[in-house]
Parts: C-alpha cells; structure tokens; sequence
C-alpha cells in the first residue's frame, strides 16, 4: 500500500486533532448538507475521510445506504472504525484506498465527497477524474476546502508560528508545488476540465465571539493543536523558546479577551457528472 499523500497523516495526536477540527467545523458541514440534500438509500463516498467525521455524520441520513469511507492513512481508517462502532453507527464501511485510484466500479456513487483532501494529491486534475468515474451519471462530486479567516485582535503571529515547519514537512511528503501536476489549479476549474456540468462554488462561513466562549474556543482549538504538537519542529526551525512561550501566551489571552472574534470561511465546490 502506497504511503499517505497528507503531511500530517502517522503524527502522534492528529487523529485526535482531526476529531476536534471535525467539531469546529460542525457549523460548516451541516450547511453544507443543508446543500447537498443526502436522502435515505443514496449511495455516497466519503474520498480522503481521515477519521471519520463526515462519513459518521451523513449515515444516519442516507441509511439504509453503507457510505464507503476511504483514506490512504491506516492509522485513521482504524480510529474511524472504533470511533463508529463506539457511536453505534453501522453503515459506514471503511477501507485503505489511494483517492486517485479507487477500487470501486463505475458509477458505483450518488454523491462524492472530498474535504481537505484534494490539495495534498500528486495530481488533482487525476484525482477528480477517478472521483468522477466512480460517480454515477446525474451523481455530484462535492469538494469542501479552506479559503481563509479572520481574527481580531489580530493573531497573525500565531497563525504564522507553525507555517515554515508545516511547508518543509508538506515539501519533504508532497514535493514542491512545481513538481505535483495541476497544483495550482482550483475545484471549480477542475471540474470544468473533467467534464462536469452546473458547477458552483458556495461559500460557508462560521462565526465565532465570547457570546459562546465555548465555541470561540472551539474553532482555534485545532490551530492550537496543530502548534503544540510542532513545537519541537518548530523550535528546531529557529524560534526560540521564549517567543514561543510569548506566542501562545497572547493566543490564551487572546481567547479571554471580550473583543475576541473569529471568522472562518470555506468553499463548497459543486458539479454534476
């Protein structure tokens, strides 16, 4: 089996971040469905589902249906198993499988889903062609990725703190951008090269202020996650440790603060085979 496409995938604790950035994007994803429209016996693909979260959110909608849930990491298909099996959700059927060659037939799908996938694949363009091959005729392939935040005060620092480590592991995994075909090509234009009709692309935004700290937390707590579990990277990379110290002392005081603001934006990305 071919070794995972996605920087983080075998680091210690990401599939448990994986589980959090689930939670901070629920807002998201339930509009997402909202647009989607998964209906009882529909059959999905859930294409590079990490540990689960979108597989185990959507069966219960299209139930009697098995989505089928793959990922190249084994390490998160084994925790997406535990974690279904814990929530008593049996119609999800989780495999080890390369996105960009799946071993499902044609026109085996009704929906196709990929979020925050796609970008790490050695060929995009490749990878939305085999999503739709295993979609059905009148079938969707939607793609769900980042397009930015913001946040005030400003906390750009932090934001920037694990950017250098997380582009050198991307580049040792992945290859320069230069070197991975199609990379610069967005969803909505990869679509219209494979062929597929009535694309949009739906923007979904999720804010977040101390009128729910809770939810302020939630939303940068898989920022936080991500940094903590750099840190050594991070301070071989050249940051001292007394910056860093300083760093995460502002993001803490940042979330105590009554100005506190977040505001995060997705892409939807949407067409018809």
């Amino acid at each position: 089996m071919s070794k995972s496409f996605y920087p983080r995938a075998g680091v210690p604790g990401d599939a448990k971040r994986l589980e959090f950035q689930i939670d901070a994007l629920r807002e998201e994803i339930e509009d997402e469905l909202e647009i989607l429209k998964p209906t009882p016996g529909m059959h999905v693909l859930d294409a590079g589902c990490g540990t689960g979260g979108f597989a185990r959110i959507i069966a219960p909608r299209v139930s009697p249906s098995t989505v089928k849930a793959v990922d190249l990491e084994r390490s998160y298909i084994s925790v997406a198993r535990r974690l279904a099996k814990n929530e008593g959700i049996s119609n999800v059927d989780f495999s080890v499988q390369d996105i960009s060659r799946l071993r499902f037939p044609a026109a085996s799908f009704d929906l196709t889903y990929c979020r925050l996938a796609l970008p790490f694949m050695p060929d995009k363009l490749a990878t939305m062609k085999e999503m739709k091959r295993v979609t059905k005729t009148g079938g969707r392939i939607a793609v769900s990725n980042f397009a930015g935040f913001f946040a005030f005060p400003d906390i750009s620092e932090f934001m920037k703190l694990g950017r250098k480590v997380a582009t050198r592991r991307a580049a040792r995994v992945m290859g320069k951008p230069k070197n991975r075909k199609n990379s610069d090509l967005l969803e909505e234009e990869l679509m219209r090269r494979t062929g597929l009709r009535d694309v949009k692309v739906l923007p979904l935004h999720s804010i977040a202020t101390q009128s729910d700290p809770v939810k302020l937390r939630r939303m940068l707590l898989p920022s936080i996650q991500y940094v903590e579990m750099d840190r050594e990277e991070i301070l071989k990379a050249g940051t001292t440790l007394q910056r860093y110290d300083r760093i995460m002392g502002q993001v803490n005081t940042w979330l105590k603060s009554p100005r506190a603001f977040w505001m995060g934006l997705m892409l939807l990305t949407v067409g018809t085979v």
